[in-house]
């Protein structure tokens, strides 16, 4: 599964990424470590480009990556 956000009225009213976030915690269920491999790692593959995007560099924690 992936989370994404098109900011389509019809469909996505929405640009922000943590309140897709938000919302695949509390209303799909997922834990929050699935909500961010849904907005990361699979995201990418969805779209193609898992192979040399979707992984983090040696030594750097997914966890500590940074957000606005």
């Amino acid at each position: 599964m992936a989370l994404a956000t098109d900011f389509n009225p019809g469909t996505s009213p929405t640009v922000s990424l943590p309140l897709v976030m938000t919302l695949g915690v509390s209303q799909l269920g997922l834990r929050h470590a699935e909500v961010v491999t849904a907005v990361t790692i699979n995201a990418a593959a969805a779209l193609g480009l898992a192979a040399d995007r979707a992984r983090s560099p040696r030594g750097v924690s997914r966890i500590s990556l940074p957000w606005r």
